[in-house]
């Protein structure tokens, strides 16, 4: 019979303490309703300042490295005396709880003459904005406190010579850009590609620029994102009009021609009356897309997600024949993001009849009922207003922060957020890409090891945080690495005593939580 140590029944006793934790968190935090420790009961607002009359909209809203968000908004003020209207662009940064950063340009806020058109957050806390300039892409980059990154194009801004309509983009793990936007008065889409530094890769397409259609015949076709497998190819989301509105995906080879091992031609269009805005690539290679659909003559909407095999066929596991609509019981329900836990459950954020609107879906199309009982959640933030769900972000704890956009009964706008539980899920973060790591010793005392592969050069960051998901200390802060195997020894210098915490490995857009004892 072996002999427990009292180090061993130590460690039991921690591990036993984890699984009793785990026990209570799932009993009393259940999915689909509201973390209580977060703002007021789960959820908070704030309204951006303007004058009386004054009215506001709001282009991109983006969350970027260090958890703050980053948005472009337009002030627009009429004055009665001398009847004109004032209209001001202006970058602005908050903080999570909707306050402006004050540590970003003027009080939170740079003005700008030019019409905004995307934000693309660097893993290192700079920020690329495309702006449009008399038709031409004009792209900037600013530094996380909100000044110019005058090492970027010529003295901070990029003149790329793009004549055309780019709506959003992707950053390779070089920096480099792949940016996609539409021609021709929206008879077609272009791919175009820039250097980290700027400057256009003319060894692409012709001088930089890649001109195609999804449909010769089709009078309009609007693309929605651009997403980059592991591979290089690139995956396009789009919209056309063909009497009526339908949805299309599309795959493409490093050229940019058509890749034929993708539905035989490249191509394939969702026979929906489906707009989609919102795509995830995930790791066997499917494709889930979200948007809304509309109904009753294009007088009632839902939520609408659609999965996709690797092949280009429409994954007849899911919903019916790879298709799932649903609704929140009204007839204005807009679906505006979408993420995938690596269970393979499916969240899905949006709006319906101007409140906060959250589900999460089974992986065959189905409700999730452990989620709030139905699978559906609403939330309303103040009586009066509307509010609608943009943006979606695992957070520690098995927890999801929402955000989005409020107005409030005096027609002034601001900013709002809720966080909910998830429950005991697998994972806490759509795996686009699988991030190999793990961390010893486990129980540790005065540092921690992480091992990690990088399978391309990209950018690697270490973060502690309480079982509450609050930070607690910054291990590794945002590092470019190349691709190989690496052994960090990260002293951890802030912690007051021993304790169970989250460790958040992250490296680009995938992450991976360890639960990590302190001794």
């Amino acid at each position: 019979m072996s002999k427990t140590t009292p180090n061993m029944k130590r460690i039991l006793s921690i591990l036993s303490l984890i699984i009793c934790m785990g026990s209570e968190n799932i009993m009393a935090q259940n999915p689909g309703t509201l973390d209580v420790s977060y703002g007021v009961n789960g959820k908070m607002s704030a309204t951006f300042p303007a004058k009386n009359g004054s009215s506001l909209y709001i282009y991109d809203l983006q969350k970027v490295a260090d958890g703050k968000l980053i948005g472009i908004m337009n002030k627009s003020y009429y004055d009665a005396i001398n009847e004109t209207y004032t209209d001001t662009v202006v970058v602005f940064k908050v903080l999570a709880n909707g306050n402006p950063d004050a540590g970003f340009g003027v009080n939170g806020e740079i003005k700008t003459n030019l019409v905004p058109m995307f934000i693309l957050p660097q893993q290192d806390g700079k920020i690329l904005i495309g702006f449009n300039d008399q038709e031409e892409l004009v792209m900037m980059r600013f530094l996380s406190n909100g000044s110019v990154d005058v090492s970027y194009g010529i003295e901070g801004t990029s003149y790329t010579g793009i004549f055309a309509e780019v709506s959003n983009g992707v950053q390779e793990s070089n920096g480099d850009l792949t940016l996609l936007g539409s021609v021709k008065n929206n008879s077609a889409m272009l791919i175009a590609k820039l250097k980290s530094n700027g400057e256009r890769q003319f060894d692409f397409g012709k001088d930089g620029l890649h001109v195609f259609d999804f449909d010769a015949f089709n009078y309009y076709e609007w693309p929605s994102q651009i997403l980059l497998q592991n591979d290089g190819k690139m995956v396009v989301l789009g919209n056309e009009y063909s009497n009526g509105n339908y949805a299309f995906v599309c795959r493409l080879n490093k050229d940019g021609s058509y890749d034929s091992s993708f539905s035989s031609d490249g191509k394939l269009r969702i026979n929906s009356t489906m707009g989609t805005n919102a795509m995830k690539l995930l790791d066997n290679g499917k494709i889930i897309l979200g948007g809304t659909y509309y109904y009753s003559n294009y007088t009632k909407s839902g939520f609408a997600i659609a999965s996709v095999n690797a092949d280009g066929t429409m994954d007849a596991s899911f919903g019916s024949n790879g298709l799932r609509n649903f609704n929140f019981g009204g007839q204005d329900d807009f679906l505006y993001s979408i993420l995938v836990q690596e269970d393979g459950k499916i969240l899905a954020a949006g709006s319906t009849t101007g409140k906060f609107a959250l589900a999460r879906i089974h992986k065959n199309g189905t409700y999730d009922l452990s989620f709030n009982t139905t699978g559906k959640t609403t939330i309303e933030f103040d009586a009066g207003s509307t509010s609608s769900a943009h943006f979606m972000s695992f957070e520690a704890d098995q927890k999801i922060w929402v955000s989005g956009l409020i107005r409030h009964s005096d027609l002034s706008v601001g900013f709002c957020s809720a966080r909910f539980h998830l429950g005991n899920t697998v994972g806490l973060l759509e795996r686009e890409n699988s991030l190999q790591a793990s961390v010893y010793p486990n129980p540790f005392k005065e540092s921690i090891t992480i091992e990690v592969s990088i399978d391309k050069k990209d950018f690697l960051s270490a973060n502690l945080y309480s079982l509450e998901g609050r930070l607690i200390e910054n291990l590794l802060s945002s590092t470019q690495m190349a691709k190989g195997s690496y052994k960090l020894d990260l002293p951890s210098n802030n912690i007051v005593g021993s304790g169970i915490y989250l460790l958040q490995i992250k490296m680009g857009e995938r992450e991976k939580w360890i639960k990590v004892v302190k001794d």
